[in-house]
């Protein structure tokens, strides 16, 4: 008659935890060791990933005039209320993958292309109206885009 278990057994996962904690056995080193540089390796390079995608922001361009008939950057990301720099960016990521630059406009408008500049550069104090979702960030005017080079391909 041979035993079964209803639920896995709980000896393995404790034997392994012990052994990983285990720093004064000579033989127990020689297997952990490996084990801890592997994961020290993997903690690095997720750290240096994490900082770079926090860090990065995107690059401005300019700010630059639009039409109503005839839009300067040729797809429209999205309308809304609480829009960013960084949630333009980041749309522009995903919904045109393809495209190289991104245009935030009126504080809540957000446009993504390859081009830009089709009806001449403005100064950037033209460029001034709060983003809706950050008062702090200017999100181009009325028919004016700030313009920024999309990041983290």
């Amino acid at each position: 008659m041979t035993a079964r278990l209803s639920k896995p057994p709980l000896l393995l996962p404790l034997l392994l935890a012990a052994l990983l904690t285990v720093d004064s056995c000579r033989a127990c080193q020689v297997v952990i060791q490996p084990i801890k540089s592997a994961i020290n390796k993997v903690k690095s390079t997720y750290n240096s990933f994490k900082k770079k995608i926090t860090s990065e922001k995107p690059k401005y361009i300019g700010c630059y005039a639009d039409r109503d008939d005839n839009r300067d950057i040729q797809f429209i990301g999205a309308r809304k209320s609480d829009m960013t720099v960084s949630k333009c960016n980041a749309i522009c990521k995903e919904e045109y993958p393809m495209t190289k630059f991104f245009g935030v406009q009126n504080g809540n408008l957000c446009f993504c292309g390859n081009d830009y500049g089709n009806y001449g550069v403005r100064r950037d104090g033209h460029c001034d109206k709060p983003c809706g979702g950050a008062k702090g960030e200017k999100c181009g005017g009325e028919l004016l885009n700030s313009v920024y080079e999309i990041t983290s391909k």
